[in-house]
């Protein structure tokens, strides 16, 4: 596959602006509002005029289309401009998230191979001197003053034309592995997975969105095209923030929200005023939803739509159709989503397999498109019920998701291993009321070694970001194994309980 398809439809029409979102909705929505974020408004029109300006200063980088851009910026007006100006300059973004170690963010940036690095002076220390060998821009804040953005370079026309095969971002996940690497995400999956969202939600003009996601995350850039594909207006708030969430829900002008299990638990602990009737769907995603939270929330009078997906399908697979009364029963596959159980059970249980237009074409790898074709194994299990719906029963087997942040058990024991101190090593999940899971970790000392899990935990923090540290420890005389050498995953996990530290 190319990155950069042929740019004609089969007569002949030259075609391209139906997928630069910005420019598309400067022409039919000019005069709507589209972004309220770092204390500015901006509409459709103002919006794609500064997107050009952006694009130019991408240009005037030395970019070119089939670059790749990595960005290491909190959620606000640049870091949403940056999302459309690689559109319409044939950029390919690389989003860092923001709270990796500097050692992570350095493994990310060598695997991904950007030709710049643009940074927040804020986020400067996350990058190591190499910074994958990348040139790096460091911006300033954005400012009261719209026009002092420094990302605001000269407008220009643009002869390129983008399409749907066209890559729009890497964005790092560990998938159905416990070693990250680039889904390729390309515009075709966010324009279906747009589609597929509507059609499943509705789609009122009039909608209002509340973005509290991150925009390094699939699912922060999905509302953002989502939006400009349908006219609608989104509210970017910097950080999840529980209280201004409440009160965004309460105030009767958002009607439409995407949160993680542990963020609406947060937001019902923090509302005191009732929610609005306008709120239509608060999407619930990136980790199973107790049922005792569905209900509390259904009781507060919160419209939840429980979803299924993952950064490989560019966000939302299946999701709760809202006019089902009870949102604990299955998820229904968006428009032209294909979801099957890949070896079930006697009882139906098997892995989740997913393909169609939303799915990515694969991964970057050692510099280059590494293709996948077929169905994508997630490595979560589930079943399906007598009408298709998908229920799933585990977010992965070992997959720890904590706050909606995925920790992968690997990779922490990987870096425990680091230490001389330990010699095994397993790390699992545990319940947690705030958080939904914390990691866990099982470790075997060296002969005469010592260490406490303050101990430990400070050397881990040299390598891992902090929300990956283990919040409970013990140190044990051996680890129980199979037979093949792998690690006894739910023995490990039945010593650990929720008050153990």
């Amino acid at each position: 596959m190319s990155a950069f398809p042929s740019g004609s439809t089969p007569g002949g029409r030259p075609f391209g602006g139906e997928w630069d979102w910005a420019r598309n909705a400067a022409r039919l929505y000019a005069r709507r509002p589209f972004l309220d974020a770092d204390g500015q408004a901006f509409t459709f029109g103002e919006w794609s005029r500064r997107v050009d300006r952006v694009a130019g200063f991408l240009s005037a980088q030395g970019l070119k289309p089939g670059d790749r851009a990595g960005i290491l910026l909190p959620a606000g007006v640049q870091a949403a401009e940056l999302v459309f100006a690689a559109i319409r300059a044939g950029i390919v973004l690389v989003p860092v998230n923001t709270r990796l170690h500097p050692a992570e963010v350095e493994r990310l940036l060598s695997d991904a191979q950007p030709q710049l690095v643009l940074v927040a002076d804020t986020l400067r220390d996350r990058l190591s001197v190499g910074s994958g060998r990348a040139a790096v821009v460091t911006l300033g804040p954005f400012g009261a003053d719209p026009e002092r953005d420094p990302l605001l370079g000269d407008a220009r026309g643009w002869a390129f034309e983008p399409g749907p095969e066209q890559i729009q971002s890497l964005i790092y996940t560990s998938g159905t592995t416990g070693s990250p690497k680039g889904a390729v995400l390309t515009l075709g999956q966010h324009w279906w997975n747009a589609v597929g969202s509507s059609l499943r939600l509705g789609h009122d003009p009039r909608d209002v969105w509340l973005l509290c996601l991150p925009l390094f995350h699939v699912g922060g850039q999905a509302i953002l095209f989502r939006a400009a594909i349908g006219g609608n207006r989104v509210i970017l708030e910097p950080r999840f923030d529980a209280g201004r969430v409440a009160r965004w829900l309460s105030s009767g002008e958002v009607t439409l929200v995407s949160l993680v299990p542990t963020m609406l638990q947060r937001v019902l602990d923090a509302a005191v005023a009732p929610f609005s009737p306008r709120v239509r769907a608060v999407l619930l995603g990136g980790a199973a939803v107790a049922p005792a939270l569905l209900e509390r929330g259904r009781q507060a009078g919160l419209p939840l739509v429980p979803t299924y997906g993952m950064t490989e399908t560019g966000s939302q697979m299946a999701t709760v159709d809202p006019l089902d009364d009870d949102p604990r029963v299955g998820a229904r596959p968006l428009y032209a989503a294909d979801i099957d159980i890949f070896a079930p059970d006697a009882e139906g249980v098997g892995e989740i397999r997913v393909r169609g237009p939303q799915v990515s074409p694969g991964y970057w790898v050692g510099g280059r498109l590494q293709e996948e074709s077929g169905w994508l194994l997630t490595g979560d299990l589930g079943r399906l019920d007598e009408e298709g719906r998908l229920l799933v029963l585990d977010r992965r087997a070992d997959l720890i998701v904590s706050g909606g942040e995925n920790i992968y058990p690997a990779e922490v024991e990987a870096a425990l291993l680091q230490d001389p101190r330990v010699t095994r090593a397993a790390v699992v999940p545990v319940a947690d009321p705030t958080w939904g899971q914390v990691p866990a970790a099982a470790v075997v000392l060296a002969a005469g070694a010592t260490a406490d899990a303050e101990a430990l935990s400070q050397a881990l923090r040299t390598r891992l970001a902090s929300f990956k540290i283990p919040r409970h420890w013990k140190v044990v005389r051996e680890i129980p194994e199979t037979a093949n050498g792998k690690i006894l995953r739910r023995a490990v996990q039945g010593w650990f309980g929720e008050a153990d530290a």
